[in-house]
């Protein structure tokens, strides 16, 4: 059986402490996607004022980038960092990579869901776990929750998600917040130097 960072019994907890075991365990897996604090925080289960600690010491070494989307802080492995592969190796020593359940009802295995790897607030793909990206980004776009617009926005970036909501938004109301929320991050994203010209 293998050890998850919510394991009290994991050597990860006793060698690292839960703040690191939870970065080691959200952002040193073989994806690259970014994450953001409260992602991290659920997904070790530790409290983010802790985690946003552990999460600045790894940034001050330079393990880690940041970006920011608002107020959001999305947080990935620095690709430059030469700890970047030792420490993938010491997550998946530690048995800190994603465990995969059998799915339901059924021997085979289960993947992570994209919903649930973005952070977003809701499983947008709950019913189909192969939904593709516009229809993820359509289905959360119409939810007009910012956070997860911006989730999205840092992950596929602002013109896909732009384009995806422009076909996806219905009616006028829809449109001008979606429109709205997506000036916002735009704003936020040229304010940081992120937004290419």
């Amino acid at each position: 059986m293998s050890l998850t960072v919510s394991d009290p019994n994991s050597p990860s907890l006793a060698l690292f402490g839960k703040a690191r075991a939870a970065v080691l365990s959200a952002l040193f897996r073989e994806e690259r996607d970014a994450k953001h604090l409260r992602q991290i925080a659920r997904e070790g289960s530790i409290g983010p004022t802790a985690l946003a600690r552990e999460l600045d010491a790894f940034l001050a070494a330079g393990v880690l980038i940041e970006k920011r989307v608002g107020n959001l802080r999305l947080f990935q492995a620095n690709p430059q960092s030469p700890f970047n592969e030792p420490f993938r190796q010491l997550a998946a020593a530690l048995s800190l990579s994603a465990v995969e359940a059998p799915a339901r009802g059924e021997g085979r295995i289960a993947k992570m869901r994209k919903s649930e790897r973005l952070g977003l607030s809701a499983p947008y793909d709950w019913p189909n776990p192969d939904i593709s990206d516009d229809a993820l980004i359509a289905k959360a776009g119409a939810s007009l929750r910012f956070e997860d617009i911006a989730a999205l926005c840092a992950h596929y970036g602002l013109d896909r998600v732009r384009s995806v909501l422009a076909k996806s938004a219905e009616g006028d109301l829809e449109k001008k917040i979606l429109a709205r929320q997506l000036k916002n991050i735009e704003a936020a994203l040229a304010e940081e130097g992120d937004l290419a010209a």
